[in-house]
């Protein structure tokens, strides 16, 4: 009975982490792959014939490198596969990967009670396009692409908080062109 109850677990735990929208990998103390998703080899195709349970998952990001950064050269792929694997040694927290095609992968790891490695991919490439959109309607026109008064305002309460801190002065410089809507309506916008 009891065989069956952790296999019943077994495939409803293995049916939950397939459902995911983010992929997902499990690694184990010596960082070698234990489970992975198919989200996760959806986001990363050029891994699908390499994933194995026992894979060092250094071999992963070796291979992960060569798709990241093409045109780079053997030194700067070499620092980008130190730089995730200090990362992958604290395993605090969340950053962000950015493969060819304009993609944003979130990157959260989290260590298991085993010290093992539970690391969940979540593409939130749509959410920083809308982001970068919701700024851009925000603080410019939308006509001229301009910074509007509400940059302005940011941006003076930005330099006030900076002024207030380091104890040094700051001015604003105030332009009125006489006429300008004159000459705005007489020679056009441009």
């Amino acid at each position: 009975q009891a065989r069956v109850a952790i296999t019943r677990s077994k495939a409803t735990l293995d049916q939950a982490l397939e459902s995911m929208v983010s992929g997902f990998v499990l690694l184990d103390a010596a960082h070698n792959l234990v489970s992975w998703n198919h989200r996760f080899v959806e986001m990363y195709p050029w891994l699908i014939n390499v994933m194995r349970p026992g894979l060092p998952f250094r071999e992963v990001l070796e291979l992960t490198v060569q798709q990241h950064l093409p045109q780079a050269s053997e030194a700067e792929r070499k620092a980008w596969l130190a730089q995730r694997l200090a990362l992958l040694a604290k395993a605090e927290g969340s950053h962000e990967q950015h493969p060819p095609g304009g993609r944003v992968i979130q990157v959260i790891e989290r260590r298991t009670p085993d010290g093992g490695l539970v690391i969940v991919y979540q593409d939130v490439t749509e959410l920083r396009r809308a982001s970068a959109e919701i700024e851009q309607l925000a603080f410019y026109d939308s006509l001229t692409r301009l910074p509007n008064r509400r940059l302005l305002l940011d941006r003076l309460r930005q330099a006030v908080v900076v002024t207030a801190r380091s104890g040094k002065l700051g001015a604003l410089l105030f332009v009125d062109l006489d006429h300008f809507k004159t000459l705005n309506d007489t020679l056009g916008h441009d």
